[in-house]
């Protein structure tokens, strides 16, 4: 009895079909990804409109400054016929601008789209400041040339990743997994060596009301600590965000524009020309209550106003699900 309940009859089944008839149901099961996809492309064609529309107004501009040339040389009447009126030949001259115009739109809108990465500053030495968007975690984690990274952390420096202290959907709890699980170090090992390196420097000692876990020794912001490479990869901790008595992770915008500053100016000793890998910082739980587009312009202004001391690349990595919300374009 228990055994013949399960069983549907043909009509039951095919009103309600099991997984392996998705395949089989293409019209239901694939225009749900399709139309998400669409949806994504006309949400950053919006975010990024009055930029798509500049360029393509100074493109069409751009062809009619050169039409206009050539008319001054030659006739362009030629192309009517002689029973055309001025109001039609008007007519049909807006009508191909604007098929330009929406050409060109067009155009742009796919080529930024599919473009993932700008150069935002160029120094005469040939260095670089670029925005892109990736995954920086799978990049850190990736063997190639020697790279240089920096992970955004707090200014205590903490190594324990609990969803306490440190939460695992951070970029800096991210890393500590992926480091502990490699064996570079351990976390009572990291914690040895952050305090080792940092021996020298001023700290404030907070008490158990002020920061009940964790490490209770705060750094300057904009400390950073060099734990060393594995493979090609070398990596540095930039203190960064406050913690306050609820544990909860934050940072002025003051405090930001003066870390992102001693970051360059650490780099710029320390990198050995190398190129420089950085997230998004000040985005997720950093919680600078400013947006992540407004993020990234503070990057660029920071780099910009510290752009004589430069000597290595930069490459600043937009999340690449934050396409539809954080635009890289216009930056210049």
């Amino acid at each position: 009895m228990t055994d013949s309940t399960k069983i549907q009859s043909p009509k039951q089944s095919h009103l309600q079909p099991n997984l392996s008839q998705t395949d089989k149901m293409t019209g239901y099961f694939t225009w749900s990804p399709i139309c998400s996809y669409y949806v994504m492309i006309l949400t950053w064609i919006k975010l990024n409109f009055k930029f798509l529309f500049k360029k393509s107004g100074i493109l069409v501009g751009t062809l009619y400054s050169i039409l206009g040339f050539i008319a001054t040389w030659c006739s362009l009447e030629n192309i009517f016929s002689p029973d055309t009126t001025t109001w039609c030949k008007i007519a049909i001259s807006s009508s191909i601008l604007l098929g330009i115009f929406i050409l060109s739109f067009i155009g742009m809108a796919i080529w930024y789209y599919f473009n993932n990465s700008v150069c935002v500053l160029e120094k005469g030495n040939g260095k670089k400041v670029y925005v892109r968007y990736g995954d920086f975690i799978k990049e850190l984690k990736r063997n190639g040339e020697r790279r240089n990274f920096i992970i955004p952390a707090n200014r205590c420096f903490d190594t324990i990743v609990d969803d306490r202290i440190i939460s695992t959907n951070t970029i800096h709890g991210q890393f500590l997994k992926h480091i502990y699980s490699t064996n570079l170090f351990s976390p009572d090992g990291l914690s040895s060596t952050i305090e080792r390196k940092l021996l020298n420097y001023s700290k404030q000692q907070l008490t158990h009301e002020e920061k009940p876990a964790g490490n209770k020794n705060r750094y300057p912001i904009g400390t950073i600590v060099d734990i060393g490479s594995m493979r090609n990869n070398h990596y540095y901790l930039l203190g960064l965000t406050t913690f306050d008595q609820d544990l909860t992770a934050h940072t002025s915008k003051e405090d930001f524009v003066l870390a992102i500053q001693r970051m360059i100016i650490y780099c710029n000793k320390h990198s050995q020309g190398y190129p420089v890998v950085l997230p998004l910082i000040g985005s997720g739980l950093a919680r600078t209550n400013i947006s992540k587009n407004e993020v990234l312009k503070y990057l660029i202004r920071a780099f910009e106003i510290n752009k004589d001391i430069i000597n290595c690349d930069f490459h600043i990595v937009v999340w690449e699900k934050d396409k539809e919300n954080t635009t890289i374009t216009n930056l210049k």
